[in-house]
């Protein structure tokens, strides 16, 4: 009973505890809602298409199948993040429980973004006060990007949360150096591993934390035993990221990964391989003003990183948190100036860890003060963003988003309307992306429903000779594709579509293959390629294989 008493008076000495217990139970309610296969298209096409991933994955344990195993196709993704949601939902993949299969996955990115928040509490306490540690954590979580990601089958928060703890532990290094570094390099690497190969990003702040003397005072004295420790935790970073990825050790699975790094390399380059320009205004308006920051709040982030960067080269002590403001400020510039995209979950790994620039600059004022500011700052938030928080605490969305929701709507009801009385249970459907239906009140299941790849039409997407053709010059890609290829018996087109806007031609990233859909579309038309029109409204259009 006493140690019961002990425990319990450390574990609320500190307001964190009861609010990471309300978090957990508001995550908990919040990733409730929508918990329908058919919705997903509309909320991220990553998520819907992360379930066909763990199918495959359990397949492969059930068929001792290495290759489907390790082919679940997201290889820019930790292979860890993938096996440890098939585990959390082996019990339910059989399709009958499709619920539990998109909830708990959720709950895993939720606790992943707690775990996050507890070390950025763990590391604002090593500088301040239980108390101004636990509103820097309020501050993090009025971010609504906390929440939409945090209720988000997908692998941001649990890359964060490493880069989080990895942080923490240099961040001790910098008065006890010793194992912290090595600690740190560890879940560097395991962010990596496990989440996002986007955690190699966090390379700068490395660089600019072991060559600190070398850098800001120009003293090499040491720089062959720092050159050698650099070497050493780049080498155990990318030693653990093979570790939990080993389908890299074999010629196919270093195959796929390239050909993803680079379709993903492409991606950034020409804004998901359209002609789009987003520029930088742009960015920061959606990415960090709707989803992070009010702009007041942003500009003194900015001050925040030039502070700590100046302050790098005026031989300042804290090593860890100049060097976090280094790999902000070339993190930053990458995503504003190296990647055409306004996609706010590439800025969590940025600006939530970006909370730790303040912490030390509070360790002087009075506690009225770093209360009354963190108060205020919080106030700011609160009173920018209003009503979205209502809107992710009532529909897990934003309100842009919550809209385009409501809208899917209607075109779901006609899409099952015209389907209702053609459908099969095994009727296969090729649907384009966020284009989502209530496809299981037809009977159909989630292996039934495909989506179009790429943006455009193309005949290997209907026809297996064609695909054979496309993927001939590459036996092990072309082995794949065609034991995933199957006949579609209905194709649903989306008209917000590049190719049918003519218009847009131009601003295609692939002329050729937007022609093509072009093309394709002009036959369904016709009654050619084996397909009739059987449906269409001012929304889509339906066709349907001719028997």
């Amino acid at each position: 009973m006493i140690g019961v008493r002990r425990f319990s008076k450390r574990f609320f000495a500190s307001p964190a505890p009861a609010l990471f217990m309300a978090l957990f139970g508001a995550f908990a309610a919040i990733n409730s809602n929508y918990l329908d296969m058919g919705f997903l298209q509309l909320h991220q096409i990553d998520e819907y298409g992360f379930h066909l991933s763990l199918l495959d994955m359990y397949d492969g344990l059930r068929e001792g199948d290495l290759r489907k195993i390790f082919g679940y196709r997201f290889y820019n993704y930790g292979f860890g993040f993938f096996l440890l949601n098939l585990f959390v939902t082996m019990p339910f993949l059989d399709g009958t429980h499709n619920a539990m299969a998109i909830y708990l996955p959720r709950m895993v990115t939720s606790l992943s973004a707690l775990v996050g928040l507890y070390y950025l509490y763990r590391t604002a306490r090593l500088q301040v006060s239980a108390l101004t540690g636990t509103l820097f954590v309020f501050l993090a979580i009025s971010m609504p990007a906390f929440w939409t990601i945090g209720s988000w089958f997908h692998p941001d928060w649990l890359m964060t949360a490493c880069l989080l703890v990895a942080f923490y532990h240099f961040a001790r290094n910098d008065d006890d150096p010793g194992r912290n570094y090595w600690r740190g390099v560890l879940w560097f690497g395991l962010a990596a591993g496990l989440g996002k190969l986007q955690a190699f990003v966090f390379l700068p702040f490395l660089f600019f934390y072991v060559f600190h003397d070398e850098l800001a005072r120009l003293d090499f004295s040491h720089f062959a035993s720092n050159l050698k420790r650099a070497v050493l935790s780049v080498a155990a970073a990318f030693a653990i990221f093979v570790a939990l990825n080993p389908y890299l050790l074999h010629p196919a699975g270093l195959h796929a990964f390239l050909r993803i790094l680079e379709q993903n390399m492409v991606s950034n380059a020409t804004g998901h391989f359209t002609r789009t320009i987003h520029g930088v205004g742009e960015k920061i308006e959606h990415a960090v003003f709707d989803y992070y920051l009010s702009p007041l709040l942003f500009l003194i982030l900015l001050g925040l990183i030039a502070f700590w960067c100046t302050d790098y080269f005026r031989g300042g002590k804290r090593r860890s948190y100049q060097a976090l403001a280094f790999y902000c400020a070339v993190y930053f510039a990458y995503l504003l100036f190296g990647v055409n995209k306004d996609w706010p979950h590439y800025y969590l790994g940025l600006l939530i860890p970006a909370v730790l620039l303040a912490p030390p600059l509070f360790a002087g004022p009075p506690r009225a003060w770093r209360i009354g500011i963190l108060s205020a700052a919080m106030l700011l938030q609160v009173g920018y963003y209003g009503n979205g928080y209502a809107e992710i605490a009532r529909l897990s969305y934003r309100s842009s988003t919550a809209e385009r929701v409501r809208q899917h709507q209607a075109i779901s009801n006609f899409i099952v309307e015209s389907l209702r009385d053609k459908v099969e249970t095994g009727s296969i459907v090729l649907i384009s992306p966020f284009t989502g239906f209530d496809f299981e009140h037809l009977g159909l299941r989630y292996r039934n429903v495909f989506l179009t790849d790429g943006g455009f039409l193309s005949h290997e997407m209907i026809d297996l000779e064609a695909l054979k053709l496309k993927y001939a010059s590459d036996p092990e890609l072309a082995k794949v594709k065609v034991s995933r290829f199957r006949q579609k018996d209905f194709i649903i087109l989306n008209k917000a579509e590049a190719y049918f806007r003519p218009e847009l031609r131009q601003e295609a990233y692939d002329i050729v293959a937007y022609d093509i859909s072009v093309e394709i579309i002009s036959q369904f038309d016709r009654g050619h390629l084996g397909y009739r029109k059987i449906a269409e409204n001012k929304d889509v259009v339906i066709y349907q294989r001719i028997l």
